[in-house]
């Protein structure tokens, strides 16, 4: 691979900075003449001429969407790539998507900081303090209340579209191809059942299955999981938070981007346990602070209140790293292997 030349040295440079591998970036590009010669976090900013002599060398990148910059990389010629998910983007390359899960995997089996530094802190059931949106707000209230029914019914109307979003698909989420990575590397032939919590429509399943692993799906979007049998795919319709059966325990369970919504983390993960068998796996995926908003995000959590969470409820973590939950976003996510006691 090439290295990068990042055009845009402000503060969606800097951001696009964080998501590579700094050691990849060799120049800023800007079209302000003051910056030119400056540094900034240690990489040098050059003037688009000085571009213009060396880019067949490198991989230029977009930092922001702008006609005019690209009206300009046309008229010279300069092949370039987009850093959000768009037509051309970067971080939708194949040797790019390569690159970004030989790193997670590494980093889920050898980085320990996170893990070694979580705490017991904060325990029980608590909710956000502070709302992203007035409908967020009423969101929390009910829950914090116990209204079951009434949250149902919010939430049905949110997921009643049966559209596959950009976040379901397997090759836009590294968190899925994770998972499915520690899988491959740990199991050493051996294809094992897993059990995939809001499993949306099923991507992960699929290329699970692929692999030769046993699948099952929960989903509360009726139309996903109609989507999922047609398939052939074994596919319960509830909601994680109602009282349904598996009539079978399962080597590994996955809720990825789950606890952010539900009424009560404990009581869901208490119920994993009952699914889990002793010594599997649980791998869950969660925003990290206030990052990757939504309406229907009723908590945030850092590594502290998932270790405290993880720990009360009978499980010993494994690891836990910060991840990108799209492959265009920073390190965005919180991602945690557990395993039942």
């Amino acid at each position: 691979m090439k290295p990068v030349i990042i055009f845009g040295a402000g503060k969606k440079g800097l951001k696009l900075l964080d998501k590579l591998n700094r050691n990849k970036v060799d120049f800023f590009v800007d079209n302000d003449r003051d910056k030119h010669g400056g540094v900034i976090e240690g990489v040098k900013i050059i003037s688009f001429k000085e571009l213009i002599k060396i880019y067949n060398s490198y991989d230029v990148i977009l930092s922001f969407h702008s006609a005019e910059v690209e009206e300009q990389f046309n008229h010279y010629g300069i092949p370039y790539w987009n850093n959000e998910h768009n037509v051309n983007c970067y971080f939708d390359r194949e040797d790019v998507l390569i690159e970004i899960d030989n790193n997670l995997l590494w980093r889920y089996q050898y980085d320990t900081e996170l893990k070694n530094r979580a705490y017991i802190t904060e325990n029980g059931n608590w909710f956000r303090k502070e709302f992203c949106s007035k409908e967020n707000e009423e969101l929390v209230e009910m829950m914090r209340r116990g209204e079951t029914e009434r949250t149902k019914l919010f939430l049905e109307g949110i997921y009643s579209s049966d559209e596959i979003y950009e976040d379901e698909y397997y090759k836009n989420r590294p968190g899925m191809r994770l998972v499915k990575n520690i899988l491959l590397s740990n199991e050493k032939g051996l294809k094992r059942t897993v059990l995939d919590l809001g499993c949306g429509h099923g991507e992960l399943m699929i290329e699970l299955k692929k692999e030769g692993f046993e699948t099952c799906g929960v989903d509360q979007s009726i139309k996903r999981v109609q989507y999922l049998q047609k398939m052939g795919m074994e596919c319960i319709h509830s909601s994680i938070e109602d009282d349904f059966v598996c009539d079978k325990q399962f080597d590994v369970v996955v809720c990825q981007e789950c606890l952010e919504h539900v009424m009560n983390p404990i009581k869901i993960l208490e119920k994993i346990k009952v699914m889990l068998k002793l010594g599997g796996s649980l791998f869950i995926s969660v925003p990290y602070g206030k990052n990757c908003e939504s309406v229907t995000h009723v908590r945030q959590f850092d590594e502290n209140k998932l270790y405290t969470l993880l720990t009360e409820t009978g499980y010993k973590l494994v690891n836990i790293i910060k991840m990108p939950y799209l492959n265009y976003s920073g390190d965005v996510n919180l991602f945690v292997g557990a395993k039942r006691l």
